[in-house]
């Protein structure tokens, strides 16, 4: 499976567009459109504006911006699942 960032990244350097001019036309800052093609979704700043950023920049390169979205979701969905989940250890209270 070919991951939502990587699929951006390739289609935007096929059609020469510079990250800059993606940048500028979708009022969207240069790092986060980074972070999105190194699929890095936890340095913005939510799910939300994360789906809609991509929704934006599929829609620039002329995507189907559905497929992608549901990319993303299944993408994000499928790595938190790999995480462990950590139950902290109760603290201890002793009252006398």
């Amino acid at each position: 499976m070919v991951s939502v960032g990587i699929s951006l990244k390739q289609i935007r350097e096929e059609k020469n567009i510079s990250l800059n001019t993606v940048a500028k036309n979708l009022n969207i800052s240069v790092y986060f459109l980074e972070s999105i093609e190194n699929d890095n979704f936890s340095v913005i700043p939510s799910g939300a504006y994360t789906i809609g950023y991509i929704r934006s920049y599929s829609n620039f390169l002329d995507l189907d911006a559905g497929e992608i979205v549901k990319l993303y979701k299944f993408q994000v969905n499928i790595s938190n699942k790999e995480q462990p989940i950590r139950i902290k250890k109760p603290i201890e209270t002793f009252n006398f």
